[in-house]
């Protein structure tokens, strides 16, 4: 038989299970937000022990700028066109370039220091704008009096 009192008693016991379930779901809610701000604070410190600040530029400078534009035919392509110069600098690593000389590349653009590397000019040449030949492979300069040595593997016949 079921009586008024049977029906308070069952209210009575819902309302604190209620009461008791959300307190438990307020403690896990509190220990899962100090678990995750743990975890990201030893990500970021992790992030931030690696991270290298970017490159600073300079009105004038002289840059190559990455090619960002991929397509057929581009696969064997030069990573980096230039030389290009800093015409500008914006806020965040961000600089205005404009094409130094008739090769090929954008006239004008904007990109960032991630996508830029400096061009090196070579010194040691008669005509001052040249840019610099990469040192072979098989040669060795002799950096005193500059001469050049090559290496040549010796192959053995009788083996």
């Amino acid at each position: 038989m079921k009586t008024k009192k049977d029906e308070h008693i069952r209210q009575l016991i819902n309302e604190e299970q209620i009461e008791m379930f959300m307190e438990d779901r307020s403690g896990m809610r509190e220990q899962a937000k100090t678990q995750i701000g743990k975890i990201q604070e030893e990500n970021r410190r992790i992030y931030n022990s690696r991270r290298k600040d970017p490159a600073r530029y300079e009105v004038g400078d002289l840059v190559a700028i990455k090619r960002t534009q991929q397509g057929p035919g581009l696969k064997l392509r030069a990573h980096y066109l230039g030389p290009y110069q800093v015409t500008k600098v914006k806020p965040y690593n961000s600089y205005d370039v404009v094409k130094e000389g008739d090769h090929y590349g954008p006239t004008k653009s904007t990109t960032t220091a991630e996508y830029m590397k400096r061009w090196t000019v070579s010194n040691t040449g008669s005509s001052g704008g040249e840019e610099e030949e990469p040192k072979d492979r098989d040669s060795d300069v002799d950096k005193v009096s500059g001469s050049v040595t090559t290496r040549t593997a010796e192959c053995r016949d009788d083996i």
